[in-house]
């Protein structure tokens, strides 16, 4: 691989993943609030998790700071290699304006820049959508400046969604009012969450009353979006919500002929699922296709 590809764990990206891709994977912390302990991807399941968060125990996120940013980036301005950082979008954390800083201290202390960031403007698998087109071209020998433009590419071309079936947790962070989620959880109304690629960040797009409708908005969304049928594989990921991840995949089957290979389960990373909570469903797809 001629560019090596860096990620944080706001993507669905393991430190054990990572290793089996030739991919750095930067940790980032979640606190409980019942002990004030830091937990990374792998010291609690993500099933463990998301029932802790059912059992009213809170939990919240911390910025990577610059000395971790540091210590990672500069093990390739010693070996001379080239790299992309793909950040959690900018939109919703300063993780990409803190990794710049880190990465201008390298280059003035080295000389010369091997490490280079891009802000996703996504989260979980949206970043790793776009990793994935910038590994097949890294693979290929590509270049820092083609593989910038196939993560370009493959942006304005992934479609980003977010079902929250709980508002209480956006409430906790901040992000609606008391009153909002209590009526919209009291009317059972699921608010439908794009994430907008040109400034990464998420923006309420339609609400659906009732929890047996989402399968079915899903496809009516993926129809409309893709005039047809989306381009595979669809990631979907959930926090502890299997049933309905798993009716939206089954929908997707029947309506669009896709095989079981054609997609990706898995539970939502925690530091993102963190901020949705329980039951919160996200869904993932390319419109067209990428040319690598």
């Amino acid at each position: 691989m001629s560019v090596k590809i860096i990620v944080d764990t706001a993507s669905q990206y393991t430190k054990e993943i990572g290793e089996k891709n030739g991919i750095t994977v930067i940790p980032m912390p979640v606190i409980s609030e019942k002990d004030n302990k830091e937990y990374f991807t792998g010291d609690i399941t993500a099933q463990q998790f998301y029932e802790n968060m059912l059992n009213k125990q809170v939990y919240t996120t911390a910025q990577v700071g610059i000395s971790t940013y540091l210590k990672y980036f500069e093990e390739f301005y010693k070996n001379k290699q080239e790299a992309i950082y793909f950040s959690l979008s900018s939109g919703l954390s300063s993780t990409y304006d803190t990794s710049l800083m880190a990465i201008n201290e390298l280059n003035e202390k080295y000389k010369k820049q091997y490490v280079y960031s891009y802000d996703s403007k996504m989260a979980t698998a949206g970043i790793d959508l776009v990793v994935s087109k910038v590994l097949n071209g890294a693979n290929n020998g590509m270049t820092i400046e083609q593989l910038i433009k196939i993560a370009d590419d493959t942006l304005t071309k992934i479609c980003a969604y977010l079902a929250v079936t709980d508002l209480e947790y956006l409430y906790r962070g901040g992000r609606i009012s008391k009153t909002t989620a209590f009526v919209a959880n009291a009317l059972s109304l699921k608010p439908i969450i794009e994430m907008n690629i040109s400034i990464g960040k998420l923006h309420m797009t339609d609400k659906v009353r009732g929890y047996k409708k989402l399968a079915k908005y899903f496809v009516e969304k993926a129809q409309s979006d893709c005039n047809g049928a989306p381009v595979a594989p669809i990631y979907l990921c959930n926090c502890l919500d299997t049933e309905l991840i798993y009716e939206i995949k089954d929908k997707f089957m029947s309506e669009f002929g896709f095989k079981d290979s054609d997609f990706i389960v898995d539970s939502t990373c925690i530091i993102i699922g963190c901020h949705t909570g329980p039951g919160s469903v996200y869904v993932f797809y390319l419109k067209e296709e990428v040319g690598i």
